[in-house]
């Protein structure tokens, strides 16, 4: 399955991805995790080499988010937040970075309620609060400063929170990071309440 189960795409498959597979000309790609579990996809339409497209661009991306690769356990100082972080689950961390995307601040708190730590990064280095500020999610931002996340951390272009919400004149986003750094340095109580 390493080195021929996806036809003539296995080669590019195996450096790519990394990980066991087996595909079949209706669409379906089934992928091994070592020391963890299976998964399998489905979506009918074929590439040139007649696996899954979607299945094949799923696990790309996955790849992407996740240490996964067979090979990546060899390679040293790849990148910091590919390491599969076992004090959270990896699904809980992509629902609060869409939270902060699309400002659901609501499933925010909930989601909040069982996390130590708000200081987490994606495979671009991005925190929540980065997601927060690049899509003006007002409330997202009050609530993940009130939780302590940190606007001076760099995502991979250098680029703090607090430093985009200054390029990009954000005014509200900068008073909302400024208050909200007072608030969770002080511990005083958040007078605004969402």
């Amino acid at each position: 399955m390493s080195t021929s189960g996806l036809y003539d795409y296995s080669g590019r498959w195996f450096t790519s991805v990394g990980l066991p597979a087996k595909s079949g000309v209706a669409g379906c790609i089934f992928v091994v995790i070592p020391n963890f579990g299976g998964i399998c996809v489905f979506s009918p339409r074929l590439d040139k080499y007649g696996n899954s497209m979607r299945g094949v661009e799923l696990f790309n991306r996955l790849i992407k988010l996740y240490r996964l690769h067979i090979h990546d356990k060899f390679t040293v100082g790849k990148h910091k937040c590919r390491d599969i972080d076992t004090n959270m689950d990896k699904l809980k961390q992509l629902e609060i970075f869409e939270c902060c995307r699309i400002n659901n601040f609501v499933r925010l708190k909930q989601l909040l309620k069982d996390v130590d730590d708000v200081n987490f990064c994606d495979y671009d280095s991005r925190y929540p609060l980065h997601i927060a500020v690049t899509n003006k999610s007002l409330e997202c931002i009050w609530i993940l400063m009130i939780n302590n996340a940190n606007f001076q951390v760099n995502d991979y272009r250098k680029m703090r929170p607090i430093k985009y919400a200054i390029t990009h004149s954000f005014r509200d986003v900068l008073i909302i990071l400024l208050l909200g750094n007072l608030v969770a340095k002080r511990k005083l109580k958040p007078s605004i309440n969402h």
